[in-house]
């Protein structure tokens, strides 16, 4: 990748360089040219070996206390070059969850609405494998029982 760039802005240079000429009759060449490279890259974040649980077991216990914890279950391996971290896109399903946290990297964040996005600061990551637990905060009218697992994340890069 950097022997590609290095190859373009040669090939630029070289081009600039051919148009930015100029002469004179009186045997004086005078030449000036000016030229601006930027190079953008994009951020990205790629979540890999996602292992979520295919389901959620709640006990009478759980309904009676009005949430559920999760603790080792699931793990992501992510890469980003974000220097703002990445954004977690939450749902989850409101029949039974009223909200959810989510704790990872040494933070918790917390989702009460379905649908939203929230920031994790962490700087740029190389394949690291992230260990995730849950806190299932209960819906009214929520019954023991196993239920398929009620939260969807998707992991995006954090702008400005």
């Amino acid at each position: 990748m950097k022997a590609h760039l290095m190859g373009l802005a040669a090939a630029c240079m070289f081009l600039a360089a051919t148009g930015a000429s100029a002469g004179s009759t009186l045997g004086t060449t005078v030449a000036h040219a000016m030229l601006d490279v930027v190079i953008t890259i994009p951020a990205i974040v790629r979540a890999e070996a996602r292992a979520d649980p295919a389901s959620l077991r709640v006990t009478a216990e759980d309904v009676k206390r009005g949430y559920v914890d999760v603790d080792g279950a699931s793990s992501v391996v992510l890469t980003s070059n974000a220097r703002l971290g990445f954004l977690l896109a939450v749902a989850f399903d409101r029949a039974l969850v009223d909200g959810v946290e989510l704790r990872m990297a040494g933070r918790t964040v917390r989702a009460t609405q379905s649908g939203v996005a929230i920031v994790v600061q962490s700087g740029p990551l190389v394949r690291k494998r992230i260990p995730v637990a849950y806190r299932f905060y209960l819906a009214d009218g929520a019954r023991a029982g196993e239920y398929r697992w009620p939260l969807a994340v998707s992991y995006l890069p954090a702008s400005l």
